[in-house]
């Protein structure tokens, strides 16, 4: 059965890649003909195909395989993997800061002020959150 619950996700990421790279095709056969080419929509067309094609693939799934749904929901909520969930959460979030304090050096150095104003936004607020929601869940549970 957990063979099967993995050849669902890879069937979810493969077509999330599959329609990334169709909307991004789509956009440049139609951008051909107006002469523009704008990668935010080249990326965003991609997204968007994506997206329909993962809920497609999603709902297929669930319709289809039912009983198999009922057992990934069952060892997603196993202990063990929520806590594995919990640390790569927890790890990531380290990492990212790690990352956005290395680029405001870095663009501090470089004298781009803009550039390390937005980075110690962005920093501030992705520690805010973390914060809160610690305290938030601390009081919760």
């Amino acid at each position: 059965m957990e063979s099967k619950i993995k050849k669902e996700r890879a069937a979810y990421f493969i077509a999330g890649i599959i329609g990334y790279f169709i909307g991004s095709i789509i956009y440049e056969a139609l951008a051909k003909d107006t002469g523009q080419n704008v990668a935010v929509f080249k990326f965003l067309s991609g997204i968007l195909v994506s997206s329909i094609l993962f809920v497609g693939v999603r709902l297929y799934v669930n319709i289809k395989h039912q009983e198999l749904r009922k057992r990934a929901n069952e060892i997603e909520k196993d202990e063990r993997n929520v806590l594995i969930r919990e640390k790569a959460a927890y790890l990531t979030l380290m990492t990212i800061l790690v990352v956005l304090f290395i680029s405001i050096v870095i663009f501090i150095f470089k004298k781009e002020l803009a550039l390390s104003y937005f980075a110690a936004f962005i920093y501030i607020g992705i520690y805010g959150i973390f914060v809160l929601s610690k305290v938030y869940w601390n009081k919760k549970i």
